[in-house]
């Protein structure tokens, strides 16, 4: 499921995060699923627990994850918008993908088509 790469500049529990952060945010983990404990992770990723407990505690601070005393930790729901900082950040990486996109000459057709194609599976109806 998971991928770290011992090699990488990126601390482990970072890495950790980007990916589960991506698999929540790419609808590979739903809402409320509940996640591997943090042994069992661990264990898989043969990590030390106290890194994949730091990934899933600020998974948490940034709200991607719930977890219940005694059942785990589950992935939350996202129901309300992002908060200024995220929502910043993720719009200077689209405008740099967006300036990537025009030098690579790629279509400004295909480009609003892929835009209008995800927020329809979404179910979202503005852009």
């Amino acid at each position: 499921m998971f991928q770290i790469d011992p090699k990488s500049h990126k601390p482990i529990y970072e890495q950790l995060i980007e990916q589960m952060v991506k698999f929540i945010v790419n609808g590979y983990l739903e809402a409320d699923e509940k996640l591997p404990s943090v042994r069992e992770l661990a264990s898989n990723l043969m990590l030390n627990p106290n890194t994949v407990q730091r990934a899933y505690h600020e998974l948490e601070s940034q709200e991607f994850i719930y977890t219940v005393k005694g059942k785990g930790s589950f992935v939350k729901r996202q129901t309300s918008p992002l908060g200024g900082v995220k929502k910043n950040e993720i719009l200077e990486d689209l405008e740099r993908l967006l300036r990537e996109v025009k030098f690579y000459q790629i279509k400004e057709n295909d480009v609003v088509k892929l835009v209008k194609l995800i927020f329809k599976a979404e179910g979202r109806s503005e852009i």
